[in-house]
């Protein structure tokens, strides 16, 4: 399926970055980054190996990185402890009322998320920005919508 969809010649999310990670840019730590499920790669600084090793990075962020929950569990107990001290943890995500709009990609609430589990699926980080909320998302052919979201901006003592 992911093949067939970047196949095209156009970028199907947009080149423009997405807005959540233009307003809390500032606040991310600058040095080493890791952009998790990245697609064409409009939020990457750059992308490493998706293993993550402890202590390896000064941020990390998460757009649309919608995985099963039992891995996302696995994948967001590595990014705890994938921060180095200080680090931030940057995300957005859709929530399970995003069902209720109907448009399109994940159309499982496995593959949802809101504030509620994210605050315990992170513990160990201080959550700076939590919030989930109904937005305007224009990004591309494939994220233009009204989306209920789930945001996160977090970061490791």
């Amino acid at each position: 399926m992911w093949d067939e969809r970047y196949s095209v010649e156009q970028y199907v999310y947009g080149k423009v970055p997405n807005d959540f990670l233009v307003q809390m840019y500032g606040k991310l730590k600058t040095g080493d980054v890791l952009c998790l499920a990245e697609g064409e790669g409009r939020n990457a600084v750059y992308l490493a190996e998706y293993r993550i090793e402890k202590s390896a990075w000064d941020s990390i962020v998460s757009i649309s990185c919608h995985v099963q929950q039992d891995l996302r569990r696995r994948l967001h107990r590595d990014v705890v402890t994938g921060l180095r001290e200080g680090g931030t943890f940057l995300l957005e995500a859709y929530t399970p009322k995003q069902l209720e709009f109907g448009t399109g990609e994940p159309s499982s609430t496995d593959y949802l998320m809101d504030l509620e589990t994210l605050r315990k699926e992170l513990h160990g980080l201080e959550i700076i920005h939590g919030k989930e909320l109904v937005r305007d998302v224009v990004e591309g052919s494939h994220h233009t919508r009204k989306a209920s979201v789930v945001q996160i901006l977090a970061r490791r003592a």
